[in-house]
């Protein structure tokens, strides 16, 4: 008999996160992002299985020991006779809690059993139900933001850099790209990015009928500086009909 699967997808994506004070890593499965709405209406509810650490370092994060106990837990939950899949993992405040969407008419604690298998002896747990959720929880916990999802293409963007021999030693011109639906809000975007440090390159209107405004900065693309960086182009494009669409560098291998 052919097992069920725990996730929708190999398709997954990480990004760190504060919350309170307190350091979170977030994974999350985005194939659902894609699923159509009749294999959502199948998963109405959401398991939430929390397991506490047994140590963790000052930021509430698990310890290396702990880390691989943690992994050990998750490569073998099981899925049992339950239809359940596993579509995101928040690592952080002394414990990790797998988010699980389901649609059996049982019982939370008999699922998270299941699930566990014989874990559910050695580890100290708790789970919670959100009877039809509707992936209310994927979408409002465990998606990232939009700061977060371009924090996720620019570690992207940067590794693909250091893969084609990129040392983050020597500045240059780095092409940010921003695109609007009208030109209405341009000419200020524009003019308040420059007072930020960028120059514009050019500003045109495209085939599609929208306007793009291709800026430069002189930097190094390091990650940090990036993720600032194009924060910052978030913040001033926010209440306008305009949205950024990445950015590029030469490479510098010496």
């Amino acid at each position: 008999m052919k097992s069920t699967p725990l996730t929708f997808s190999d398709l997954w994506e990480f990004f760190p996160c504060n919350v309170n004070n307190r350091q979170y890593s977030i994974r999350f499965d985005t194939a659902v992002e894609s699923l159509n709405e009749e294999i959502k209406a199948s998963y109405p509810h959401t398991l939430e299985l929390l397991v506490h650490f047994n140590e963790m370092n000052e930021q509430g994060l698990p310890t290396p020991i702990e880390r691989a106990r943690i992994n050990n837990i998750e490569d073998n939950l099981t899925c049992g006779t339950y239809d359940v899949r596993l579509v995101g993992v928040i690592t952080g405040d002394g414990c990790v809690r797998f988010a699980f969407c389901y649609g059996d008419e049982a019982e939370a604690e008999h699922i998270a059993q299941s699930l566990l298998g014989e874990h559910k002896h050695t580890v100290k747990y708790e789970c919670k139900a959100f009877l039809d959720n509707n992936f209310g929880y994927y979408y409002n916990t465990l998606a990232p933001n939009n700061y977060e999802r371009n924090g996720i293409m620019n570690r992207h963007v940067c590794t693909n850099l250091e893969k084609d021999g990129e040392l983050f030693q020597t500045p240059r011109k780095i092409d940010f790209f921003c695109y609007f639906v009208t030109e209405q809000h341009i000419e200020s975007v524009a003019e308040e990015l420059k007072q930020q440090g960028f120059s514009e390159f050019a500003r045109d209107k495209t085939e599609q009928g929208d306007y793009l405004l291709h800026l430069t900065r002189e930097g190094i693309p390091e990650l940090a500086w990036i993720n600032e960086v194009t924060a910052d182009i978030l913040d001033v494009l926010e209440g306008t009909d305009g949205s950024f669409d990445g950015w590029g560098s030469p490479i510098h291998r010496s």
